[in-house]
């Protein structure tokens, strides 16, 4: 069986990935905050952004910014686009006494629950948004990781595949 060979450029790049995040938290920390609604300009650009209602709550990344954050708080966005609504309106649901054992697709297409995705989704809407640009994949992947638990944001930042 042949050896393995680790290369140091990779775990040089995590290193140095790994040292500044607690640099890139207290930068995201610093950004304007405010409803998506109420920023004069979010960038096409890479990053990490951050939803807090009075405290935080949601932690993502995306390579566009503008065009994720209107997913996550648009009226018409559907399950996949607004994640974290959909996570907001699962726990309403799930209060409310709604099934929650079925697909995305089938909880989205059921009245019910949508009623409470699209309440979800208003309520993100009103969230304080801030962000911070990243362009580097390996370090804006860590660093929602990091600032998620930083933030403790488990709640909705589980890292579960859906």
């Amino acid at each position: 069986m042949g050896r393995i060979r680790i290369d140091g450029s990779g775990l040089r790049h995590f290193g140095d990935a790994v040292a500044g995040m607690e640099r890139l938290l207290v930068e995201l920390l610093a950004a304007p905050v405010a409803p998506r609604a109420e920023h004069s300009c979010i960038p096409t650009v890479a990053g990490v952004y951050l939803f807090s209602d009075r405290e935080p709550v949601y932690v993502g990344q995306t390579r566009n910014l503008k065009a994720r954050l209107r997913n996550h708080t648009g009226a018409k966005a559907t399950e996949n686009q607004a994640s974290f609504a959909f996570l907001v309106g699962k726990v309403d649901a799930e209060a409310a006494g709604i099934d929650l054992n079925r697909t995305r697709k089938a909880l989205e297409a059921d009245p019910d629950f949508n009623e409470h995705f699209r309440k979800a989704k208003e309520r993100v809407a009103k969230m304080n948004v801030r962000w911070i640009e990243l362009d580097d994949p390996v370090e804006r992947t860590l660093f929602e990781m990091y600032a998620a638990l930083a933030l403790d944001t488990v709640a909705f930042n589980s890292f579960e595949t859906h």
